[in-house]
C-alpha cells in the first residue's frame, strides 16, 4: 500500500546547504523508496525541540509516518556545561541533571504532539557528529546523556528508534562537524527505507543500517488489528504485544473479560509466524464477534481515545 513519509526536525533531514551540491536526505529517500510512495520535508535547520509544532501543522493530511530527529541542536545549546568550573563532581552531575529535566519535558512533549495526529511515528537519535579527538571525548558522554531521553521516550510510547551513531559513523558521513554530507545523507534515508521495511529493495552497494525499535525482531513490521467483543463496545482498550504474550486461550479470554464491554486495539511487532498464532488464538477464544485487520492510522486515532 502507497504511503507518504514526512521528516520533521532539524538539519539531519534538512542538509541540503551542507552537501556541495549532492543530493540531500530527501532527495535521496525519494530515489530509494518504492513505486508510489510520496516524501515531503519540514525539517528545518537550526530546529529544537520547541521548533516542532510549527512543523507539526503542517503535516500533509496523507501522510502516514512521520520520521523525527530532533535534540542535536538542545545538546549544542547546553555546550557550555563542558567549561563551566565545578567543585565536585557531584556538582557537575547536578548541572547535567538540571539540564536533562529541561530537555525531557519539552522533547516528551514535543513527542506527544507529534503522537496526537495519529501517525506511525520513528525517532532518531542524535549522532556522535565529527568532532576533534578533545572535544569527541567530550561530547560523546554528554550526547549520551541527550539519547538516553530519546530512547526512554521511544520505550515508553513504543516507537521505533533509527540510531544515527550506528549510521553516520565514518568522517566522510560529515560535511562539518555536525552536519550530514551528501554521503551520510545517502545512509541517512537508507535507514529510514529500513525502518520502513523496505530494506530489500535497496541497491546491493547500498548498507542496509538497522533500524533500532524496542521489541523482539528488528525485521519484524508492525500489524494491526481491532477485536470487537460480542457486547456493543462501550470503550476501547489498546494492547500491544511482543513475542511471547498470550501462551494460551485462557490468557486471551482472561484479557478479554477484563475487559468486557470494550473495543480492544492490538499492535503486532512480532514475526508473522507469530501474529498469525496470536490471530488463531484471538479468533479461537470465543470472546469476540469480529477480529479484523486495520490500518496504522485507524490504529493511533483510536488509540488516542483509550481508556
Amino acid at each position: 500500500m502507497a504511503a507518504h513519509v514526512t521528516l520533521l526536525g532539524d538539519s539531519i533531514f534538512d542538509n541540503r546547504a551542507y552537501t556541495a551540491g549532492e543530493p540531500d536526505v530527501i532527495e535521496h529517500l525519494r530515489s530509494l523508496l518504492p513505486a508510489g510512495w510520496q516524501a515531503s520535508l519540514l525539517a528545518v535547520d537550526g530546529s529544537t525541540t520547541r521548533s516542532l509544532a510549527a512543523q507539526l501543522a503542517r503535516v500533509p493530511a496523507n501522510a502516514s509516518h512521520l520520521m523525527i530527529s530532533l535534540g542535536g541542536n538542545d545538546a549544542l545549546m547546553n555546550r557550555d556545561l563542558l567549561n563551566r568550573p565545578v567543585a565536585s563532581t557531584a556538582e557537575a552531575l547536578g548541572l547535567f541533571a538540571e539540564r536533562m529535566g529541561t530537555f525531557e519535558s519539552a522533547y516528551r512533549s514535543a513527542i506527544d504532539a507529534a503522537l496526537g495526529l495519529g501517525r506511525e511515528t520513528t525517532l532518531c537519535t542524535i549522532y556522535h557528529g565529527n568532532f576533534g579527538a578533545e572535544e569527541a571525548r567530550l561530547m560523546r558522554p554528554a550526547l549520551a546523556l541527550f539519547n538516553d531521553v530519546i530512547l526512554g521516550v521511544a520505550l515508553a510510547r513504543r516507537l521505533h528508534v533509527i540510531d544515527l551513531r550506528l549510521v553516520c559513523s565514518e568522517p566522510a558521513d560529515y560535511a562539518n562537524p555536525i552536519e550530514p554530507s551528501g554521503r551520510g545523507g545517502r545512509k541517512i534515508a537508507v535507514a529510514i527505507v529500513g525502518a520502513l521495511g523496505f530494506a530489500t529493495s535497496i541497491r546491493p552497494e547500498l548498507p542496509a543500517y538497522a533500524a533500532h525499535r524496542p521489541g523482539p525482531s528488528t525485521a519484524s513490521k508492525s500489524v494491526y488489528y481491532r477485536a470487537v467483543c460480542e457486547d456493543e463496545p462501550a470503550a476501547i482498550h489498546a494492547y500491544e504485544t511482543t513475542e511471547g504474550i498470550f501462551d494460551s486461550l485462557e490468557d486471551v479470554s482472561s484479557y478479554a473479560r477484563k475487559c468486557s464491554g470494550a473495543s480492544i486495539l492490538y499492535r503486532f511487532d512480532d514475526p508473522p509466524a507469530t501474529v498469525a498464532k496470536m490471530l488463531e488464538r484471538l479468533r479461537g477464544a470465543g470472546c469476540f464477534r469480529e477480529v479484523a485487520e486495520i490500518s496504522a492510522n485507524e490504529f493511533w486515532r483510536a488509540r488516542s481515545s483509550c481508556s
